[in-house]
């Protein structure tokens, strides 16, 4: 394989987890009672868009990822916001750390 085409896969399976990414959030966000939420979201999806594209390519585990989701659907499932919120608390700073972190490399390499 080479350089170049280890690359294309590797784009392609970074925006295939940030689809799927996407899509997770949209379905909670779907099935949520709060028609303000729902607005909100709307409003801001394209940059919420990009931002999930750059965690995803930031990612340092993706199986930690991956549980700390199922974690989630459990919880929403269970109506649990005692533990749910501190999770996605967790999963957001995450998401942001992993952003903020990859700009800080790109702009030192």
């Amino acid at each position: 394989v080479s350089v170049l085409d280890h690359n294309r896969q590797e784009k392609v399976a970074w925006e295939q987890i940030s689809n799927l990414d996407n899509m997770f959030h949209r379905m909670i966000i779907d099935k949520s009672d709060n028609v303000s939420l729902r607005e909100i979201m709307g409003l801001v999806n394209q940059k919420i868009l990009r931002y999930q594209f750059l965690s995803a390519q930031a990612l340092g585990d993706v199986e930690d990822t991956v549980r700390q989701h199922l974690d989630i659907i459990e919880l929403i499932e269970a109506r649990n916001a005692e533990k749910l919120v501190p999770l996605l608390a967790l999963h957001i700073e995450e998401s942001a750390r992993n952003v903020i972190l990859r700009e800080i490399n790109e702009h030192l390499s």
